[in-house]
């Protein structure tokens, strides 16, 4: 996202407008694909979470180090063709105005039949092959559901599953238990389920929020279609498009700050480098006083030395 942000603020540079223009459609095409990567993980994630809550003893049985890289894998591609149409679903021209120190870039929808040629002559069309259309459009499609429809419902049942399992698991225990510690432990437990409660109900409205007004448009824009020149649309989409990078954000904060696990990790290893930032400051703090103190030491017997000559010298001449 970062030439993204920065085409806000260099939008009249052209050392940075022209690259910019030419690999935009490229650059938003990355950007989709890491957008279905972190919701299929987050799906993944909450799938792993229902499967231990529902069998704590699972975590012993858990992926090693190849099925964990060759899942991950497969994610990735999966994900990326899902999202390849992005990078040839639009036809862009680019144009030059002021004799050449503004350009300005026309993109049509390769998604329809035919579209305009060129921004100046209206008369001419391109005709979109037939291939082209069909991939575009059924790649819109996929997306919506496999990227946005499926990890958002999917996402809310296993949460709404995850509750249910974790108001069983307290029925058994009240139920079996009989002992005074283990009865001691009850509010504690219920406590814990509350928040859990509290996280997982967070977690999918965030997604589905986020996420849902995405997808709507994509929809719209293949089934329905909209002007190039209706600017509320193209409003609506720059709000949706952020509603999703924000849901992105929160939906790492919710995931991985409401572990205390985590959060005791994350405190482990910033203080675990702080201390290390603090032990190379004090070892680099050491080795400039020791050559502060290597420095004195030369200058004294320097000086001890030329007093020492200037003596012999004086001796010679009184002898």
């Amino acid at each position: 996202m970062l030439p993204h942000t920065l085409a806000l603020f260099l939008s009249n540079n052209i050392h940075f407008r022209y690259p910019y223009l030419l690999h935009k459609q490229g650059l938003s095409a990355i950007n989709n694909w890491l957008s279905a990567i972190s919701s299929i993980l987050i799906l993944a994630v909450t799938m792993e979470r229902f499967l231990v809550i529902r069998a704590p003893l699972r975590s012993r049985k858990y992926w090693n180090k190849s099925q964990r890289q060759c899942f991950f894998f497969l994610i990735l591609l999966g994900t990326f063709l899902l999202i390849i149409y992005h990078f040839f679903e639009y036809d862009c021209q680019l144009a030059h105005f002021c004799n050449g120190t503004q350009i300005y870039m026309f993109c049509y929808s390769a998604g329809t039949r035919t579209h305009p040629g060129s921004p100046w002559d209206k008369l001419s069309s391109v005709r979109t092959s037939l291939i082209r259309r069909m991939l575009i459009q059924t790649g819109t499609i996929c997306n919506a559901i496999f990227v946005v429809f499926v990890p958002v419902f999917s996402v809310a049942i296993l949460n709404i599953l995850l509750i249910r399992q974790l108001r069983l698991n307290d029925k058994i225990v009240r139920t079996s238990s009989q002992n005074s510690t283990v009865q001691g432990l009850i509010p504690t437990q219920q406590k814990n389920r509350r928040h859990i409660t509290l996280t997982v109900i967070t977690i999918s409205t965030c997604f589905a929020i986020s996420h849902g007004p995405s997808a709507i448009f994509s929809l719209w824009e293949l089934l329905i279609g909209y002007k190039s020149n209706n600017q509320q649309i193209f409003t609506a989409i720059s709000i949706a498009n952020g509603f999703v990078l924000t849901g992105k954000t929160l939906n790492f904060l919710l995931f991985c700050l409401s572990s205390a696990h985590f959060r005791k990790k994350c405190l482990k290893i910033f203080f675990k480098k702080f201390r290390k930032k603090r032990q190379n400051s004090s070892s680099i703090e050491r080795f400039q006083q020791s050559r502060l103190e290597n420095k004195i030491q030369k200058k004294q017997k320097t000086q001890k030395l030329s007093i020492l000559t200037l003596n012999e010298i004086g001796n010679e001449e009184f002898i």
